[in-house]
């Protein structure tokens, strides 16, 4: 590194996408793995006296993925302790061709998580944290190396003496887990399987690096009044008798020269700036587009030309504002509803999902009408995949640092220094991407402190207040920083102030109404139902109960707090419902959680209200089950993810009850244009008689909400939403429209004044398939009665729009997808008001 007086604008290496002169080869073939009691062996040489069994291993892997190829894991909900036992990774690395002054390394993306590396019966590393890189520089005069890794025993560990915390937390079983970098996944009752991460679960390689080498600093974009530019700050070290003639920071906009001090013989410090004048801000995706520039450093040595790719950047601006005891994000000055959910592993096993996968999840939360992610300080930091995508997509990031509701042992000096370098690792991989909008020191650490009533001076940590935000300020990374979530008011989880953790609706099983009347303002974590899925099984099934998350130690689960909202909604006993009728116990299930999570949102989106931003727990299940996900454990979505992606869209209508103020509706457009349309509402007895209609014109300009009454566009007094009741009601659907200038519908929203229909009638449900392809499916289906939440079965594919309601004499399409291998003959819809099913045949290929 550079020596202190020599400490670049912009501390820690930066994540480069490639240098032409160097050599990576990644190490994926050829690994094995064997277990062994812990503390049996502690060398490679004594590992061979035990002659354990040695099995094929994936890498990047953990101990749980290896077990699952070979055929030898246990289902999730019952695996083995992987913490019990030591774990040994070994391989060959391959021959290198190598030149003079080649620099050639073996590096380590993530060992989890206490692991010493050996080469050749030596140890040559160790590390205890997880979430660090870890590298070896190798000899030159070795032409081949042995590689053994020993991951020891973590239950061994803990199990030793620590001094106690100042307060205990009920979220793991072990207190001294606080003292080790790992995640917390596989180690919460009631809240992930017991999948416990062992073993190199990030990439290994080998990395041979020729003429130069880039040792700190960084080049980011900056906005501000005064106009966007590129800023370059780097140190890089030559390899080998070469020096440094010119380096230009280059991108689509422009070329610059920068300028060159050499520090020593064989280190140089490049700096300068690049005007940014003709580039276009990056917005979330709900909000405007995502240009993206490609940049990078052209360098001219005296041995030959050299290419650092630093990948793709975006230029916008993002603060959040906390006056009057809020917290909006603004982006690009522009205040941003944001709305999303808290990101789960695509896959718990690994801990890092393949590509399809992730892709096509993050694919789901941009077409649901969601723009912002929170990585959560129980989960684990996500790689480059993951923020690269989201800056196409248009996501926003709410990065907490790996940290949650324990008392962590601050006034240690060897473990603040490991979170110090942490947090200099964890900030520079991300700050040059445009979806990294928030920091977080971490998750309910001070809430826990403040609800076991100790005093405010144990809610506070160094790490949080001084250690985190200094490895901040070091990285010259523009983003606002929160030390905990939540925070803010006379406690820390006052919802009416700065953030909070919402379940007030939820886990609380407060009204409905509890969210305007709370005042929240943002929303980092909320709602958290158990939400059951399409291929989840019955209430019935054997293990059904143990797959619902609760809390250690509570008396409930989330399947009581689900219930609740049911009862609440339709006026049916739950409990008696399950016994007696599970398929209905299970379809009211799936429209409860939908209904709860979209009367909540369309309160906190509507216009007028204090709430700036929430995000719901999670986005997707763990395990199978009826988890807290909007997804399930596969990634197929739920009923919540349906209706929410309604109410969530960047333009888009809902509707919300004022009580004696009647039925008002908000037209939401977050889209840069000016919206020009028409709001049509329409009102029908009995689920299909014709009562009264209105239509209005509505303006609303970019980025913006402009709320309706109803009353305004009926232009007469009809008691919408039956408060004043001075008869029976005249009406049982209300259907509010939003269409464009052209007709066009672009979306609905329902009002049921008499409550949601619990029983079942004759529902005369048509469909006729319009469009029918190999990966595609286009149904029209149509009803002279109200078909409520009609789910369509499709097998395996996503049915992108199910349970749409078919408004009386209206006409809907929705559209199944899905690989051309698993295409169904036949889908089948189910109005929830319905008694019967529809079975609809589905054509060949081409033949509509």
């Amino acid at each position: 590194m550079a020596s202190e007086a020599h400490t670049t604008r912009f501390a820690g290496a930066p994540h480069i996408s490639r240098i032409s002169t160097h050599r990576r080869r990644p190490l994926v073939d050829g690994w094995r793995f064997a277990r062994t009691p812990p503390g049996a062996a502690t060398t490679p040489g004594e590992l061979e006296c035990h002659s354990p069994e040695w099995l094929e291993a994936q890498v990047p892997g953990t101990v749980a993925s290896a077990l699952r190829c070979a055929g030898r894991l246990a289902s999730l909900d019952r695996c083995e302790d992987f913490d019990a036992s030591d774990w040994w990774y070994s391989v060959r690395l391959p021959a290198l061709d190598r030149q003079a002054g080649d620099r050639t390394l073996l590096r380590f993306g993530g060992l989890a998580s206490l692991a010493e590396v050996w080469l050749d019966g030596e140890r040559v590393a160790s590390t205890r944290n997880m979430f660090r890189e870890t590298e070896v520089v190798l000899s030159p005069d070795v032409p081949a190396h042995e590689l053994t890794i020993r991951f020891a025993s973590l239950r061994a560990r803990l199990e030793t003496r620590h001094p106690r915390p100042r307060w205990r937390t009920t979220l793991v079983e072990h207190q001294a887990l606080r003292w080790y970098r790992t995640t917390l996944l596989g180690r919460m009752p009631g809240w992930s399987p017991p999948v416990r991460a062992v073993g190199p679960w990030q990439p290994a390689w080998l990395e041979q690096r020729r003429i130069i080498e880039v040792v700190e600093g960084d080049v980011l974009p900056m906005c501000s009044a005064r106009g966007d530019r590129l800023v370059a700050d780097l140190v890089v070290r030559t390899l080998g008798p070469s020096s440094i003639a010119r380096a230009d920071l280059v991108a689509p906009f422009g070329r610059v020269p920068l300028d060159l001090e050499q520090l020593d013989e064989f280190t140089w410090r490049l700096a300068g700036t690049l005007p940014a004048t003709d580039v276009v801000r990056w917005w979330p995706h709900t909000h405007g587009p995502q240009p993206l520039y490609p940049i990078a450093v052209q360098l001219d040595t005296s041995v030959g030309p050299a290419r650092i790719d630093l990948g793709a950047v975006a230029f916008r601006s993002v603060v959040a504002d906390r006056s009057s005891d809020g917290f909006t994000m603004l982006v690009n000055d522009q205040p941003i509803f944001c709305r999303g959910a808290c990101w789960t592993p695509t896959d718990i096993v690994t801990l890092r999902g393949e590509d399809d996968a992730l892709r096509r999840r993050l694919a789901l939360v941009r077409e649901a009408g969601m723009n912002m992610l929170r990585v959560s300080g129980v989960m684990a930091y996500e790689d480059a995949r993951f923020h690269r995508w989201c800056d196409e997509l248009g996501i926003l990031v709410w990065q907490d640092f790996m940290f949650a509701r324990m008392d962590y042992p601050a006034d240690d000096a060897t473990f603040a220094v490991e979170v110090r370098q942490e947090a200099a690792e964890v900030i520079a991989a991300r700050r040059r991407y445009a979806s990294t909008a928030v920091w977080c020191g971490n998750s309910e650490v001070a809430q826990t402190a403040a609800m076991l009533g100790l005093e405010a001076d144990t809610w506070t940590s160094a790490l949080f207040d001084e250690v985190i935000p200094a490895a901040l300020a070091a990285s010259g990374h523009a983003a606002p920083y929160v030390s905990t979530t939540p925070t803010g008011g006379a406690l820390p989880f006052t919802p009416s102030s700065g953030t909070a953790h919402y379940f007030g609706v939820g886990a609380m099983r407060r009204p409905l109404e509890d969210a305007r009347r709370a005042g929240v303002r943002f929303a980092s974590e909320a709602l958290g139902l158990s939400n059951p899925g399409e291929q989840c099984g019955l209430p019935s099934d054997a293990g059904w109960r143990a797959r619902i998350p609760h809390d250690a130690g509570a008396a409930w689960d989330f399947e009581d707090v689900r219930d609740h909202y049911a009862k609440m909604l339709f006026g049916v006993d739950q409990v008696e419902l399950r016994h007696s009728d599970p398929e209905r116990y299970l379809a009211m299930a799936r429209v409860a959680s939908a209904e709860t999570m979209r009367r909540t949102f369309a309160e906190w989106r509507r216009g007028g209200s204090s709430c700036a931003g929430a995000l719901v727990w999670l986005l997707a299940d763990l395990s199978p089950g009826a988890g807290w996900g909007l997804l399930d454990e596969a990634g197929r979505p739920k009923s919540v993810w349906h209706t929410l992606r309604r109410v969530l869209a960047a333009r888009t209508v809902f509707v919300t009850d004022e009580g004696l103020g009647g039925l008002v509706a908000h037209v939401a457009n977050d889209l840069p244009d000016v919206l020009e349309g028409r709001l049509e509402i329409a009102l029908f007895r009995d689920g299909h008689v014709p009562l009264a209609t209105g239509a209005r014109a509505v303006n609303v300009a970019p980025r913006s909400t402009v709320s309706v009454p109803a009353d305004a566009v009926l232009e007469r007094f009809t008691d919408i939403t039956w408060s004043y009741r001075f008869g029976p009601p005249s009406h049982d659907v209300v259907v509010i429209e939003l269409r464009d200038r052209d007709g066009t519908l672009l979306a609905t929203d329902l009002y049921l004044p008499q409550g949601l229909p619990a029983a079942t009638r004759d529902i005369q449900l048509s469909a006729r398939v319009v469009e029918s392809g190999e990966q595609e499916i286009e149904l029209e289906l149509y009803s002279e009665r109200l078909a409520y939440a009609v789910r369509i079965e499709a097998g395996d594919w996503t049915v992108v729009d199910n349970y749409a309601h078919i408004p009386p004499g209206r006409r809907v399409t929705v559209r199944a997808t899905g690989p051309a291998e698993s295409r169904p003959a036949s889908l089948v819809a189910r109005p929830f008001n319905g008694r019967h099913a529809l079975r609809i045949e589905v054509p060949e290929p081409g033949a509509c």
